[in-house]
């Protein structure tokens, strides 16, 4: 499985809870997609579809991931934050990110195109 977010999903916690530090770190993903023009949790509409990234790599997203604890204890400099599970369940039914299934396998680059289909 691999674990993707957007920058769109993290901008969208981060206004629900803007007292918390909202850092993708938190999340632990495999993949972050920069989406400069999108709002909200967008990833939860790539469910059955499919991820060409670089026109090499292509992800099948399976599922929403739900979220656990995890995402609210210490983690370095993060602190502990039990808020941003709770806005997870409420803004997003516990969701953030996607879990994805690897197609076709490859090298992925900073700044590859993204094609969802």
């Amino acid at each position: 499985m691999v674990h993707i977010i957007t920058t769109s999903t993290i901008d969208a916690l981060r206004k629900h809870i803007p007292e918390s530090r909202i850092e993708p770190r938190r999340f632990r993903p495999n993949i972050i997609i920069h989406v400069p023009d999108a709002e909200g949790f967008i990833e939860n509409e790539w469910v059955g579809k499919v991820l060409t990234i670089g026109g090499r790599v292509q992800l099948k997203i399976l599922q929403p991931t739900q979220r656990c604890l995890m995402t609210t204890l210490a983690q370095g400099d993060l602190p502990k934050d039990p808020n941003v599970l709770k806005s997870i369940v409420k803004n997003n039914a516990g969701s953030f990110g996607v879990y994805a299934s690897v197609v076709k396998n490859g090298e992925i680059r900073t700044g590859d195109s993204i094609h969802i289909h």
